[in-house]
C-alpha cells in the first residue's frame, strides 16, 4: 500500500518478509524518490506492526496505518512520531478482526474497512 501527501511525498508500507524478526515499517520518500524517513518494526508496541495492510493521510499530513495483526489503527505525525492508536480484537463497534482498508475525509473522520467482519466503521478524528 502507498499514498501521496499534500507535498508530493510518498509513503509506502514495507511488509516484506514479516516474521518474528522480519520487516514491518513505513518508508517515506521525497517527490524525487529519496528516503526521508523510516519507522516501525515487527511487534505489538506503539509504532510496531504485525501485518500492516493499508495506509492513509489526513489534511495535516498525519499518517494512519491499518495494523491488521494487532487489530488496530495507529496514527503518526508527518515525521513518523507515534501519536495515537485505537481498536482491539473483536466483532463489536470499535473493534477489528482484520482492518484492511483506511481513508480519512476532509473533516478528519476515519473510515476503516474490515475484511473479516465485512463492514466499514466510521470514527471521529483522533487527537
Amino acid at each position: 500500500a502507498a499514498l501521496v501527501d499534500a507535498l508530493g511525498n510518498i509513503c509506502v508500507l514495507d511488509s516484506s518478509k514479516i516474521t518474528e524478526n522480519g520487516k514491518a515499517c513505513v518508508v517515506k520518500l521525497s517527490p524525487k524518490g529519496k528516503v526521508t524517513a523510516r519507522w516501525g518494526k515487527y511487534g505489538v508496541g506503539d509504532g510496531e506492526f504485525k501485518d500492516p495492510l493499508a495506509i492513509a493521510v489526513d489534511r495535516q499530513d498525519n499518517i494512519y496505518v491499518a495494523d491488521a495483526g494487532n487489530y488496530r489503527i495507529q496514527k503518526f505525525d508527518p515525521k513518523g512520531k507515534f501519536i495515537a492508536k485505537f481498536g482491539v480484537r473483536g466483532y463489536r463497534e470499535g473493534e477489528f478482526m482484520q482492518p484492511a482498508g483506511i481513508a480519512v475525509d476532509a473533516q478528519g473522520n476515519i473510515y476503516v474497512s474490515d475484511i473479516e467482519t465485512a463492514r466499514v466503521q466510521k470514527f471521529l478524528p483522533v487527537k
